[in-house]
């Protein structure tokens, strides 16, 4: 049974050994994204480089602050939206290509109880040019969201972004 521990311990640590090596260079990105993906004015993200070409991020988006007036009073209401994210990017040069997909989360906030819930997941996908440097980022990507059929709206609604980050 020792002998299995003892190859255990070492198949986890070449496995920790390889990927700490694998890292890559500023592995961390914070961005501030212009009609990005939370589908509003701006939203700030943070991602994560797992590889070279694949990094999972995550962002906070306000999109609405409004007075709610019920009989015991009123209360603010702040809508927020959270984009969860993967990104996939083309080529380890300054200029690529990247793609990503996920879910924009939303949900209302507020003191007054009823008015706390979530709002439909909205699922994205997009695909754009990243400019990469050693202390900048920029973004420009066409989204594509799956909105749903409504009276105002067609199923999907495509737009442009533009992304401002610093890598570190």
């Amino acid at each position: 049974m020792k002998i299995y521990h003892r190859l255990s311990f070492l198949l986890l640590f070449s496995i920790l050994s390889a990927t700490a090596q694998a890292q890559p260079h500023n592995p961390n990105v914070v961005t501030l994204e212009l009609l990005g993906k939370s589908l509003i004015i701006f939203d700030v993200s943070y991602s994560r480089k797992l590889t070279d070409h694949i990094q999972l991020g995550m962002g906070l988006g306000f999109q609405d602050r409004s007075t709610l007036t019920t009989i015991s009073g009123d209360y603010k209401v702040t809508d927020l939206n959270v984009p969860i994210f993967g990104t996939y990017i083309f080529g380890q040069k300054k200029h690529h290509a990247i793609s990503e997909l996920g879910v924009r989360l939303s949900f209302t906030v507020s003191k007054f109880k009823e008015s706390n819930y979530w709002n439909r997941p909205i699922p994205f996908v997009s695909f754009g040019y990243e400019f990469e440097g050693e202390h900048f980022v920029f973004r420009v990507p066409i989204y594509l969201a799956f909105v749903g059929k409504s009276e105002l709206t067609s199923t999907f609604m495509p737009w442009a972004g533009l992304s401002f980050g610093y890598p570190f």
